[in-house]
């Protein structure tokens, strides 16, 4: 058997830097690939790298045998133009789409992308090899198990294929030196997969599978090309304490001096563990909060503790450990006020609001229980006509929170982000953080974040006269909340503004 499989991986808003832009999924494809006898390359179009036509144009021209894509919700209509300018190149090219927005894709989705001839459905290591074996022997696509394809009018499933349960049976992208390190600011590592939350249960049957402690030759290996921070990017990186210890335990003795980024539970958080996790280089931990809220976390059936949560918070910081919190808002039967202390929360445990705390609005993806009845739950979906390729996404209210209180939601935690308080603390990009509260002050209306923010502006720019009205309101409605306090205890130097 012989054949070449050509991949793109699409991150048009990542930079080439970033760990977002290594195309971890095809690599580990690429790596089966290779395996099995087959050969590949992978293309990358990213933001400050944009990839070009006339790349494509010499891939294709060399004959491969299929062409790749890992779809998400925000890449696929990016995705949609290259696979249309290869099949202008080669219209007999395979060109087959995996990823998380295609494992529960509806089979109409295929029909409204005529540039795709397949959907996989079953994990991508797998399924590559089989399909390169099918195309190199002449089969047709109906032989290839774990894909959808199209049939007449409609489309067909061929046979599952089940998920491999020995992990380390998959050949590693990087100990097969496909994923290059050079360049990166960290690198992206699983350990185990599958979750018991959100899109992957589904996808995983809940069952998590893990790799071996002896697949810590990967960080040996990365480690010994210079790469020093890593990005542990397992769901449930955590989900076994003695698996963790153990885990650590050997990074501290084998690969000592690295840094890392992980998700862990916060009730299996204490002492012992922070210090553990100190010790073996975590910079970051990040936890699963999605809301503050006792009743929201009920209808989600997440089962949360917010002191406990707290205290968690508190341990890891001080072994010295920043922290994380996952967190969304137009979730089941939330109401604006609810979703609010959930950012309240965030701010009273002073964890910063930047990278993966930086909340977002739920987004209702194809395979989400919540997408799979969203009336059931409460959400109520926008009269939007959409193809069958994409999901309702963020085009939807609820029965308790309008589309208006969702967007209100969005500019208050915009406005609470790390970049956006530094640059007001700062004197930066005054006239634009300004207008930004101006021009949402309805959104802002009673809530003290936005008079905060232009105090600020104004005491910058010396505009006393503007800056007393907002801190008398301060100081009538809002002195209780932590942030107006510590505003209020800052002393005004220069300025002719009297608090007492």
């Amino acid at each position: 058997m012989s054949g070449n499989i050509l991949f793109i991986h699409i991150n048009e808003w990542g930079q080439f830097r970033s760990s977002d832009t290594i195309p971890i999924s095809q690599a580990y494809q690429l790596a089966s690939l290779r395996a099995n006898g087959f050969s590949g390359r992978i293309l990358g179009d990213y933001q400050d790298r944009p990839l070009s036509p006339s790349v494509v144009r010499e891939a294709i021209l060399n004959d491969p045998l299929a062409l790749g894509f890992t779809v998400y919700e925000e890449n696929i209509n990016r995705v949609r133009v290259w696979a249309s300018f290869a099949k202008e190149l080669d219209p007999e090219l395979t060109i087959i789409l995996g990823g998380p927005q295609i494992t529960f894709m509806p089979g109409k989705g295929l029909l409204h992308m005529p540039e795709a001839d397949a959907l996989c459905r079953s994990e991508g290591e797998t399924v590559i090899v089989e399909l390169a074996k099918a195309l190199s022997q002449g089969h047709s696509l109906a032989s290839v198990p774990g894909i959808c394809i199209r049939q007449g009018e409609g489309t067909v499933e061929t046979e599952p294929l089940p998920p491999r349960q020995d992990l380390d049976s998959i050949p590693s992208p990087y100990l097969t030196d496909i994923v290059d390190p050079t360049g990166k600011d960290s690198i992206i590592l699983f350990t185990s997969r599958g979750c018991a939350f959100c899109y992957t249960p589904q996808a995983s049957g809940r069952r998590i599978r893990y790799h071996s402690i002896e697949r810590i030759a990967e960080l040996q290996h990365l480690a010994g090309k210079g790469t020093r921070d890593f990005w542990f990017t397992d769901p449930n990186f955590a989900a076994s304490r003695k698996r963790l210890v153990s885990l650590l335990t050997a990074i501290i003795e084998q690969v000592p001096g690295i840094k890392f980024w992980c998700q862990i539970r916060y009730d299996l958080m204490d002492k012992e563990l922070a210090g553990l996790l100190q010790a073996a280089g975590a910079h970051t931990v990040a936890f699963g909060l999605e809301s503050a809220d006792p009743e929201v976390l009920r209808r989600i059936d997440k089962r949360l503790d917010s002191e406990k949560m707290a205290e968690a918070i508190s341990i890891v910081k001080q072994a010295g450990i920043e922290v994380e919190l996952f967190t969304l808002f137009g979730l089941p039967g939330e109401t604006f006020h609810q979703a609010c202390k959930t950012l309240d929360f965030v701010k009273a445990n002073r964890v910063a609001v930047e990278g993966n705390s930086i909340s977002q609005q739920l987004y209702l993806f194809l395979g989400t229980p919540i997408s799979n009845a969203p009336e059931e739950h409460g959400i109520r979906p926008l009269p939007r006509t959409k193809p069958g390729y994409l999901s309702v996404s963020r085009d939807f209210q609820t029965t308790a929170m309008s589309k208006e209180e969702i967007r209100r939601m969005s500019v208050l935690w915009r406005l609470t982000r790390s970049d956006f308080v530094d640059d007001v603390n700062e004197g930066r990009n005054l006239f634009e953080r300004a207008g930004f509260v101006t021009s949402n002050a309805r959104d802002l209306a009673g809530r003290p974040e936005g008079d905060v923010c232009l105090a600020k502006v104004f005491l910058n720019l010396e505009e006393y006269e503007h800056t007393a009205p907002l801190i008398d309101r301060l100081r009538t409605s809002h002195a209780e909340v932590p942030m107006v306090r510590n505003f209020l205890a800052t002393p005004f130097a220069g300025s002719p503004i009297c608090l007492d």
